[in-house]
């Protein structure tokens, strides 16, 4: 059942795989509201908000603010590189699916 959620989910045409992805996602996204919302009702088990506290304020300090920014502009410029060679792979499948395309028609025409 993984294989299929991770991998044949994933793969174009497989309407089965998109019908699995999509059962669970539905309850998955609702849930969200539900973890909020036990984790602010039973708060002997979670510690306090240390990000975002009531009233707007941050109860980080500078030196965690700091390191915490760093890592979320580390984690956007690594996601940015990995879009960009996404983006060249794809571009380079189509010109290679060109170019097979004008050898086919050259050697068969």
């Amino acid at each position: 059942m993984r294989g299929v959620l991770s991998h044949g989910g994933l793969r174009k045409g497989n309407p089965e795989g998109e019908v699995i992805i999509g059962f669970y996602r539905s309850p998955g996204i609702a849930d969200v509201p539900l973890m909020h919302w036990s984790v602010e009702k039973w708060r002997t088990l979670h510690p306090k908000p240390v990000l975002m506290q009531e009233g707007g304020t941050i109860g980080l300090t500078s030196v965690m603010l700091l390191t915490f920014l760093r890592c979320l502009g580390a984690f956007f410029l690594l996601f940015f590189y990995l879009l960009r060679e996404r983006i060249s792979v794809a571009q380079s499948r189509h010109v290679l699916k060109v170019l097979r395309h004008e050898t086919t028609e050259i050697c068969v025409g």
